[in-house]
């Protein structure tokens, strides 16, 4: 026997309700089957009697829950008495109806690891080692409370209440352990990815938009706007592919692309079945770059010709419509054999066909094209990864990816909370603790494509590049770049230290560099020798003081008077500082490549 909460018909009051599964409500489970089918969440060719159930939530998320249990242990159960007063079928239809109890209250992912979690504990309902069974699939504890309720739900059926204390042992034992540590070393942080191979991949992405062409560029261009967009906008994966068509609106000269936003938060969020889509999401803005703009309409001018076919599968069907959102599920299909794979009703590019292209393009593209090994992530996100090598990189990755792009572009950790989403300010917090290591990858970023600009012929060279590389492990290869400009012949003016070869009159580089004259590309020296390994460590010094006084900022906004232009002040001097430093190794990387 089990409570839920229902409604009072069609009011938002809520009462207990007691319940336990009994055959003799069948049509009960039967007009509720048929309540979730006539609003949708169920696929309206299926029956309550089928082996696989169809959900789709506010017409796009989707997944299945499959009842297949074995019917011969079910009979070896009931001989064995663990199961009594209960046939094949009416068990099946006891984990259906628990299902519509509970769909009001859990997700689907959720549903789903409780069904499979039931099927593998089912297979061990006989077994004295069952206790054994359970610590070596620690799984099986996250699904103990919808499973525990089940057997509940079920007690006039089951007898063989030893195993739920077992059962019930595990879950505290584990809950236990987890409160431990947690209490020991404080709860962990999240794992970012890893951000040198971020920016390679950036790299390969911005060089993939300039190369590729016809085919491989329709297939693949979906991992475009994917990088694209969310290393700028910090959405999750499934909010990616619900980008509606019309995304782009113009205002002033400036463009802002629309998408949806999870509306739900804390626990409203597990209530997915009980809110439409327009409840389960808002749409927002967020200011793009004309580069972005002129890549989402050179993809629909490839793929909005699709939605003119009718009866485009071979089977001959596919309407003619007009797709809801960005992502083309019939371009997609035109690159996955679509005459044979079966296809959706609803032909909506999903999150899972996103990370299967995901998983294609490192194949195709990063691995036999640019000939990058994919390696397995590593905790340490300090550690240095091999020039030819590239991490494994996630969809979900490039969300943190924005933040830290968010943060070095200077928004607040209180307006990343809002655009991000965080239900604690401190999640936001946190991301700035990992800045100094974004920030020296992202300089050696700048820097490749500063060089790339002037030495495109050497393309291959400077992507393949790390910071060993451009550096060296001696000082004549750090100092090369001096002292091949010093045997220059150009013309000279004297300044503090050596001498100046700009021969233009505006002087922008000093104005740049406000007068340091050492960390300027057209600066000989007055030395034989310059140590820039030293003088690139006192550039990560500068920068690493300027990060300090950000946390500061930050940790005490509200005590401070000025905090909002002392915060844009430091943002300032570390963009500074970083494009000085990016210049100098940019004019290694063009005098290695020579």
């Amino acid at each position: 026997m089990i409570e839920i909460l229902t409604n009072f018909d069609d009011t938002p009051l809520e009462k207990i309700e007691t319940l336990e599964f009994d055959i003799k409500n069948y049509n009960q489970y039967i007009n509720m089957w048929n309540e979730y089918k006539n609003k949708g969440l169920i696929y309206h060719k299926s029956n309550f009697d089928d082996d696989t159930w169809h959900f789709v939530l506010g017409k796009i998320n989707e997944f299945n829950l499959k009842f297949l249990f074995d019917e011969i242990k079910f009979n070896r159960y009931k001989n064995l008495g663990i199961l009594k007063n209960i046939n094949y079928k009416e068990f099946i239809i006891s984990i259906k109806s628990y299902i519509l109890y509970s769909l009001n209250s859990t997700t689907g992912g959720n549903l789903v690891k409780f069904i499979n979690h039931l099927n593998l504990l089912f297979n061990y309902l006989d077994e004295f080692e069952l206790p054994n069974k359970l610590k070596s699939n620690k799984n099986f504890i996250s699904s103990y409370i919808m499973i525990s309720k089940f057997f509940l739900y079920i007690e006039n059926y089951f007898f063989n209440q030893s195993i739920l204390d077992d059962y019930e042992d595990l879950s505290i034992t584990q809950s236990r352990e987890e409160y431990h540590k947690e209490s020991i070393y404080g709860k962990s942080q999240r794992t970012l990815p890893n951000f040198e191979s971020m920016f390679k991949f950036n790299d390969i992405i911005e060089d993939f938009i300039k190369t590729s062409k016809d085919d491989k560029r329709e297939q693949f261009f979906p991992i475009i706007l994917w990088w694209k967009i969310s290393t700028i906008i910090p959405l999750r994966s499934h909010e990616i592919v619900l980008i509606p068509l019309e995304c782009i609106r113009k205002e002033k000269n400036k463009f802002f692309i629309k998408f949806y936003r999870n509306n739900l938060k804390g626990n409203l969020q597990k209530q997915t079945f009980i809110h439409s889509f327009n409840e389960y999401y808002k749409e927002e803005e967020f200011p793009i770059s004309k580069e972005i703009v002129d890549l989402i309409e050179e993809y629909r001018s490839i793929v909005d010709k699709y939605d003119q076919i009718d009866e485009f599968y071979i089977d001959k069907q596919g309407k003619a419509k007009k797709r809801q959102f960005l992502f083309s599920y019939r371009s997609f299909k035109m690159f996955r054999d679509y005459i044979n794979t079966p296809r959706k009703e609803n032909e909506f590019f999903s999150e899972n066909l996103l990370n299967t292209l995901r998983k294609l393009f490192f194949v195709k593209i990063v691995n036999q094209k640019y000939k990058i090994s994919i390696v397995p992530k590593s905790k340490d996100k300090s550690t240095s990864i091999n020039s030819e090598e590239l991490e494994y990189i996630q969809l979900m990755d490039t969300r943190h990816f924005a933040i830290m792009n968010m943060i070095y572009m200077g928004y607040e950790p209180s307006t990343i909370q809002r655009i991000v989403g965080h239900r604690n300010i401190r999640t936001s917090y946190d991301y700035v603790n990992h800045t100094e290591l974004f920030i020296n990858c992202y300089t050696l970023s700048v820097a490749k494509q500063k060089a790339l600009d002037k030495n495109s012929e050497s393309k291959n060279s400077i992507l393949d590049m790390d910071f060993v590389d451009i550096i060296g492990t001696s000082f004549a290869n750090g100092n090369k770049r001096y002292n091949l400009v010093r045997k220059s012949k150009y013309s000279k003016k004297v300044v503090d230290g050596g001498f100046c070869i700009y021969d233009k009159s505006d002087m922008n580089p000093c104005k740049l560099l406000r007068g340091n004259h050492k960390r300027c590309p057209f600066f000989i020296s007055n030395q034989n020798e310059i140590d820039i390994r030293n003088e690139l460590n006192n550039m990560d010094s500068e920068i690493s003081s300027e990060i300090k006084v950000l946390r500061y900022l930050i940790e005490n906004k509200k005590n401070l008077i000025g905090y909002r232009d002392a915060y844009r002040t430091t943002i300032n001097k570390i963009h500074s500082k970083v494009n000085n430093k990016a210049e100098i190794l940019s004019n290694y990387i063009g005098e290695m490549v020579r």
